[in-house]
């Protein structure tokens, strides 16, 4: 009975790191992790080695809620981040008139990587083109993107 009720813990434990991972928030649950681990004196060897193993495998030192901002004010386009790829799309909706507009005085597009990558400066990090794409399906409203990776600039 106890195997099971430790399978089950571990099988519960392993599914609310996934759900971090997939949220974002593995970074700020490893922060406060160690804090109650050292508050409650339980900060033993085995469990911040368990930290440093999720820090390694999860956190990539990128602050992806800063490029998301960076990137929005930008181009004025709702953008969605792949951590595991270390890559971002960018929504390359149709051109209102008035960003026609705007486009043909200044013949810079919305989405134009050097002004992305001057943004993105401040955060230490660059984007590099890898495709545009446009599908005959909505990718959770995404259907005509731009695609890049994400590069921390050394």
């Amino acid at each position: 009975m106890k195997e099971i009720l430790i399978k089950l813990q571990n099988q519960l434990i392993a599914s609310m790191i996934e759900d971090l991972v997939k949220e974002g928030e593995i970074e700020d649950f490893i922060k406060f992790g160690r804090e109650e681990a050292k508050k409650d004196g339980m900060d033993t060897e085995e469990l911040l080695k368990f930290f440093d193993e999720l820090e390694e495998k999860y956190c990539d030192g990128i602050d992806w809620d800063k490029l998301f901002e960076i990137v929005n004010e930008t181009t004025n386009r709702e953008c969605m981040g792949f951590r595991q790829d270390k890559c971002i799309i960018i929504n390359n909706r149709t051109l209102s008139d008035d960003e026609v507009e705007d486009y043909m005085k200044t013949e810079t597009a919305p989405i134009h990587l050097d002004n992305l990558n001057k943004a993105l400066e401040s955060i230490n990090i660059k984007l590099e083109f890898i495709e545009a794409s446009s599908n005959p399906f909505d990718l959770d409203g995404f259907q005509n993107f731009v695609r890049f990776r994400v590069v921390e600039l050394e």
